[in-house]
């Protein structure tokens, strides 16, 4: 038997291979595992290869797999390096052959660090990124720090030199040296895309700001001891311990047959799924002594941490009840995809039963108020509103709930300004302070706390407010009606008496995606959901992707996270340049977190330090005289990418609204573009481009993305800063410019923007 190791380029290779080839290269691997003699997998060396363990194996007639045989205690152990073109059958390929492969690539130690190496083989598709570089050529965006004879490379900044990153950080002299020749950021990361894995994560880390034993600490890497212990070991010893020191390059997938063919129902997906970077993995495993918050930007894998840490939460507790949940139904069904693709055998069961229940959190407010008692409806209800019965027959939100609120001022007729009256101002003060507090009398009122509350209130205004909240109420009665909001609320009354009472908690524990979003009710809800111990809220969000939910401290609901917080700073899914984009978009305002008062907010919602680990072309910015002109050349851009060779179904185009988005379809049409405007079931077709709202692009990512109507006319909407008071207009302005930054950090590799007349007020700040 000899055991199989998946590198972190072998599975890049496999995953680019047709899948009609990727299954025979997994049956390749079984049968290695179980006999390595068979003369049918034609197992050899390589004469003068660069590495004397590389050896070429028969994966068909076309294809040959590269690997390591490394000979430690009696074992055999094989490092999969990549599947690549035969020479006979390859003669007129472009890409690499697997010969040409096998004769260049070595696994090495890399003394400083303690881990294994794979040398020569590039971790990249660079044609590609050379591609998209050239197309951001032709545009004339050459680099605009080049230009402007600036630098600001980061690794000068924190004072690193080609010595110390050399003998401290474990860098190769070559890779050292181009790194600090870079201009910038964005040039440091298109160094570390060619370097082995553990030192590119090492430089990026560096360039963060890291230092040596926080960044060793971070990569999981081993301490200076052991080390040291392997300095001194024999050559193989040393390549097999540090294997399995670098987890984020390295994957032991089995000895025998059968652990192979494991590997290959749980492995043989998307990357990120396998190789979690080791920071990850840290927050995957965690067990705590109390509710735990992860912050980081967009792309920086708070959603996949969380899908992992499901996995591993029933792995380790099988009878256990976790529930995984987010803001929106959409996010809630794209969370349970994910875990059935990382693993389809971990049970998605119901709300409250063994297993992992996957939905968003208006969904669960839902199901607790629907299963439970009369007597439990009653006395909840009594505890919030007060004396009265409602059915609970219908339940509205959005343009509905709206209408009711100007139906209650009418009718209430109170003596205030109109910027207290507005719908946005009702809904919130309704939300946040009669709801939260569960307040059910104006003399309740006019004594409770606003906190977090940005506009003041006199007593005389409180008390004409009291007037619309009671006809509100006393109408929503009458129509056996609810908003979405009082179920939540309704549902956390419910929970609580039940559990005092000896009935227990529904969950054992919550994994709680896009926190930022969640409004007072959501959080009465968490809280009554699971029991307070070790491991039962682990909230993941990002304050500058707020675009629903209001300000608050989770103290006040009883979530205790001080000292129980961490950043996460490296971005998996968007280019250096494009994350410089969407950053710089964020400039100019104070972010606040869901946070404890003791803590440092500027340290949470820093944007300092966010580094991504990608490369690719400069944004463009297209700028037209009308808005006709703008969806015209937006057309030109597709169709210039699909000279390229993209596909219409890899291009995504985001609007601020649903009106834009039907004239920009019909625009697109009219100039011989395909376009599909989707909605939330719509099914994505092929051979047409992709058009979606800002809003609902949140959580996802795309190749290329197409960002419309950024111009002043459109971005702050003017609808929702319109008449609400000036600290109002304040939180709604910061998200609207939230939203444009979750638009702008959709793309993965192209991003382009265009506005008509005027650019947003939001784009002042962003660099050229």
């Amino acid at each position: 038997m000899a055991t199989m190791v998946m590198t972190k380029t072998g599975l890049k290779s496999i995953s680019a291979l047709d899948q009609s080839v990727q299954p025979m290269v997994w049956s390749f691997l079984e049968k290695l595992s179980d006999n390595d003699e068979s003369p049918g997998l034609k197992i050899k060396p390589l004469k003068n290869a660069a590495d004397r363990r590389v050896r070429t194996g028969r994966v068909n007639k076309f294809y040959r797999a590269v690997l390591f045989r490394v000979d430690h205690d009696d074992q055999r152990i094989y490092h999969m390096v990549g599947v690549w073109p035969h020479d006979e059958g390859n003669e007129k390929a472009l890409t690499s052959t697997a010969e040409e492969m096998a004769s260049s690539v070595q696994l090495t130690f890399n003394a400083a660090l303690g881990v294994a190496e794979v040398t020569g083989a590039e971790t990249r598709d660079h044609a590609a990124v050379e591609k998209a570089f050239q197309m951001g050529r032709e545009e004339g965006r050459e680099e605009a720090l080049t230009a402007a004879g600036q630098r600001d490379n980061p690794l000068e900044n924190f004072s690193w030199t080609v010595d110390t990153l050399v003998e401290d950080a474990g860098i190769t002299p070559r890779y050292a040296e181009a790194a600090l020749q870079a201009n910038d950021q964005a040039g440091v990361s298109a160094v570390a895309d060619r370097m082995p894995e553990v030192q590119r994560l090492m430089l990026l880390e560096l360039a963060m700001g890291t230092g040596i034993a926080e960044a060793r600490r971070n990569l999981s890497l081993p301490d200076d001891q052991e080390v040291q212990q392997l300095r001194e070991a024999e050559e193989d010893q040393q390549l097999t311990a540090g294997a399995r020191n670098a987890p984020s390059a390295f994957s032991f997938i089995g000895s025998t047959p059968e652990e192979v063919k494991k590997a290959y129902n749980e492995l043989s997906m998307a990357e990120w799924q396998i190789f979690l970077h080791p920071e990850q993995r840290r927050y995957v495993d965690h067990r705590g002594t109390g509710s735990f918050r992860l912050t980081g930007g967009a792309g920086t894998g708070k959603t996949v941490i969380l899908v992992h840490r499901a996995r591993e939460m029933h792995r380790r507790s099988p009878e256990a009840r976790i529930l995984l949940t987010t803001y929106t139904v959409a996010l809630g069904d794209s969370l349970r995809h994910q875990l059935k693709q990382l693993d389809h055998t971990v049970p998605q069961v119901p709300l409250g039963a063994a297993g992992v229940a996957v939905t968003g959190i208006d969904q669960v407010a839902a199901k607790v108020l629907d299963a439970a008692t009369a007597e439990e409806k009653g006395a909840a209800q009594e505890l919030i509103f007060g004396p009265g019965r409602n059915e609970f027959r219908r339940r509205v939100g959005g343009p509905q709930e709206a209408q009711l609120w100007k139906d209650a001022v009418l009718t209430a007729d109170p003596q205030l300004d109109q910027s207290l009256t507005q719908e946005a101002f009702l809904e919130q003060e309704y939300l946040s302070v009669v709801l939260a507090r569960r307040v059910k009398s104006l003399e309740e009122y006019v004594r409770v706390p606003r906190t977090g509350r940005g506009t003041r209130l006199s007593r005389p205004q409180r008390v004409e407010l009291w007037k619309i909240f009671e006809q509100f109420r006393t109408s929503n009665l009458a129509s056996d009606r609810l908003t979405f909001a009082e179920v939540t609320v309704l549902s956390a009354a419910i929970l609580e008496p039940r559990a005092d009472l000896g009935g227990g908690h529904l969950v054992d524990h919550v994994l709680v995606d896009e926190a930022q979003d969640f409004h007072a009710g959501h959080w009465q809800l968490l809280r009554a959901l699971a029991p307070v111990h070790g491991d039962d809220l682990f909230i993941a969000e990002d304050a500058h992707q707020r675009i629903y939910g209001q300000k608050l401290t989770l103290k006040q609901f009883g979530i205790e996270i001080r000292g129980r917080s961490r950043r996460l700073k490296l971005n998996y899914r968007t280019t250096a340049q494009n994350l410089r984009f969407a950053v710089s978009l964020l400039e100019g305002e104070k972010w606040e977190a869901l946070e404890d008062n003791t803590e440092d907010p500027d340290e949470v919602t820093s944007t300092l330090g966010y580094t991504s680990i990608l490369t690719g072309p400069e944004p463009v910015i297209i700028e037209r005289e009308t808005v006709q002109e703008e969806y015209v050349a937006a057309a030109e851009r597709i169709q210039y990418w699909q000279e390229w060779g993209r596909a219409l179904e890899d291009v995504t185009v985001l609007a601020r609204s649903k009106r834009h988005m039907q004239d920009l379809a019909q625009v697109l049409g009219s100039q011989g573009v395909p376009a599909q405007v989707l909605g939330r079931d719509s099914a994505v077709k092929e051979g047409a481009v992709q058009i979606r709202t800002m809003h609902a692009a949140k959580g996802m990512e795309f190749q290329c993305v197409l960002l419309t109507g950024v111009g002043a006319d459109h971005l702050p909407a003017r609808y929702a800063l319109k008449n609400l008071p000036e600290a109002e207009k304040r939180d709604a302005r910061q998200r609207e410019r939230s939203l444009l930054y979750v638009a702008a950090s959709r793309a993965r590799d192209e991003l382009v923007v265009t506005y008509s007349g005027a650019p947003s007020e939001f784009m002042e700040l962003t660099p050229p």
